[in-house]
């Protein structure tokens, strides 16, 4: 956080491209914040996560519109932006969790110099501060080069991250992923799952 050193850009851009290289879990030290549960944020749910279906009721899923492979989405609470299954006490399903959510580090932001559009995540982020390494730079400002063409904010902050390393090394699997999930929705999703 804003009061200890600053994270080693380095090591965290490692764990962070092996948790979505590997589909697992990030390891963000949260603290009991649900900033990314309460940001009007859709989470898409890929029909193989089959562990996350079985506990989210099938009455708050939609289909992703003009989806290839049947991913769905679980819109947020209108009232609040919450998440449907975000609860008084945090997650509802926290062990059951989404793939998307396994892997959101929001970090990825602070890291790419990147703003968030959702006021809640942006306060967050304030909080995390990495070296400036030469790496980190150069992640920096081909996140600025996404912003400029146009993409959004997640999915540049990623795409720069991902990249940074090894500027001619394309990424796949889990990074294009995540990318892929965390692009906005440009319409509102299908019908509920019947």
């Amino acid at each position: 956080m804003a009061d200890s050193a600053p994270l080693d850009f380095t090591s965290w851009r490692a764990a962070f491209v092996a948790a979505l290289d590997a589909g697992t879990v990030s390891d963000v030290p949260c603290g009991g914040c649900t900033a990314c549960c309460r940001s009007r944020q859709f989470v898409t749910i890929a029909p193989d996560e089959s562990d996350t279906l079985a506990h989210v009721p099938k009455r708050l899923l939609s289909r992703v519109p003009q989806s290839l492979d049947g991913a769905l989405v679980l819109p947020y609470r209108h009232e609040d932006g919450a998440c449907p299954m975000l609860g008084p006490a945090g997650c509802l399903i926290y062990e059951h969790r989404p793939r998307a959510c396994r892997l959101y580090d929001c970090r990825v932001f602070a890291a790419a110099g990147v703003m968030p559009d959702q006021p809640l995540i942006a306060e967050r982020i304030r909080f995390w501060q990495f070296d400036e390494s030469t790496v980190r730079r150069s992640s920096v400002r081909r996140a600025r080069d996404y912003l400029q063409a146009g993409v959004a904010p997640l999915a540049a902050a990623v795409q720069a991250v991902v990249g940074s390393a090894h500027p001619s090394e394309g990424r796949s699997g889990r990074a294009s992923v995540a990318i892929a999930e965390s692009t906005p929705l440009t319409k509102r999703p299908d019908s509920s799952v019947e």
